[in-house]
């Protein structure tokens, strides 16, 4: 089974793009940031719930939204989202320490078996005429990153 949540800030409110961007040349835009994690697993869908909820969400200041098909989405209204993350091979201290963190539990206490793990940064960009390719310059590193537009 494969299972994605979108983890989003509760309070923290669109920001000015242009701190994105080394030439800020689009002006009116502004952004919001998440954390998609997929996990691969086999087992007890309810016991990775109760994982992700313990593990990688602060309840206080952060909701973890389910994500159903391929290029869902936790907030609307974006006039396009940036997907990143890393290529496989490249060190990713985040999911090694997910990671750790599972293997580090009684055998007895997962309820599921972790196969995979895939984490990705979302950026949501909001306003009117904004061009991906300039936060795809520079946000993303080809050289490391893997990414993909949302419209």
């Amino acid at each position: 089974m494969t299972k994605r949540y979108e983890v989003t800030d509760r309070f923290i409110a669109a920001e000015d793009a242009a701190a994105l961007l080394y030439d800020p040349a689009e002006t009116g835009l502004t952004f919001r940031e998440s954390v998609v994690y997929e996990f691969g697993v086999i087992g007890d869908e309810s016991a990775l719930d109760h994982f992700v909820e313990r593990t990688l969400v602060d309840a206080v200041s952060q909701e973890v939204a389910t994500l159903g098909e391929e290029g869902a989405t936790a907030l609307s209204d974006a006039l396009f989202v940036l997907d990143y993350g890393y290529k496989k091979g490249v060190l990713d201290l985040e999911k090694e320490a997910i990671e750790a963190h599972y293997h580090t539990r009684p055998v007895t206490d997962r309820g599921f078996t972790l196969e995979t793990l895939r984490i990705t940064r979302r950026v949501y960009v909001f306003g009117e005429g904004g061009r991906p390719e300039n936060f795809i310059k520079d946000i993303c590193n080809p050289a490391i990153h893997r990414w993909d537009i949302l419209s």
